[in-house]
């Protein structure tokens, strides 16, 4: 299992936009706010967190985060997923995360 980081929004976008659609309901704020980097990016004055945790190629989970607003993640495919995701951000001051109430009760 991996993370990745991204720095370009068209490439998180390509990457992710498959898994999320799959879900399209669960993951429909990811899924505005990603549109909106896309076509609005000057509304975020900080650089977003985009990140996606994979095996073999296979998506497990995505978080993004657009400081100062709290993290929001994908409905997760594997709960060490998000374990991993939260080891990234230890250093970061979040102000909290959105998710499924199942992903984050776990």
């Amino acid at each position: 299992m991996q993370l990745n980081r991204f720095d370009n929004i068209q490439k998180f976008w390509d990457c992710t936009q498959a898994y999320l659609l799959q879900h399209q309901v669960e993951n429909n704020v990811l899924l505005s706010i990603l549109h909106t980097l896309l076509h609005n990016p000057e509304r975020y004055l900080s650089k977003p967190y985009l990140a996606i945790v994979q095996t073999s190629g296979e998506i497990l989970a995505v978080a993004i985060r657009t400081p100062p607003q709290k993290l929001i993640l994908s409905k997760a495919q594997n709960m060490d997923a998000l374990q991993l995701i939260a080891q990234d951000l230890r250093q970061e001051q979040l102000r909290g995360s959105m998710g499924l109430a199942t992903e984050l009760q776990r």
